[in-house]
């Protein structure tokens, strides 16, 4: 079993407290990109980036961390919005000569819906 970790910190442009509704903004930087704006979740170091105390750890063979450029938001298990940072997992994957993989998790709309189509474009262009 691999974990997929969501490495967001608080001044993630994404991340936009009190912002209850999903609304889309263009990021500044070198990395412009129309992206949406969230309510802060899922933020490195707090209890709602934790794994629930019963999950047994000890299945997680490794951990892929995603969402590390403050800058652009990243929904895939595999690389950013913008396709210019891998997280590692696709290369593992490939190393380990895995052709399928099983996906859970909650947001099926967004981040599990992002890593299964990840996976499709890894697998037909790696």
């Amino acid at each position: 079993m691999l974990r997929l970790a969501s490495c967001r910190h608080s001044n993630t442009v994404p991340l936009q407290p009190n912002k209850l509704a999903q609304r889309s903004l263009l990021a500044s930087g070198y990395k412009k990109r129309r992206q949406s704006l969230w309510p802060v979740h899922c933020l490195a170091g707090t209890p709602g980036a934790e794994l629930h105390p019963e999950l047994d750890l000890a299945r997680i063979a490794r951990t892929f961390r995603k969402g590390t450029d403050r800058e652009i938001d990243s929904f895939s298990g595999f690389f950013d919005n913008a396709r210019r940072k891998s997280t590692g997992l696709g290369e593992f994957l490939d190393e380990q000569g895995v052709t399928e993989i099983d996906l859970c998790g909650l947001a099926t709309d967004y981040c599990v819906k992002a890593t299964a189509l990840g996976s499709l474009w890894f697998f037909s262009y790696s």
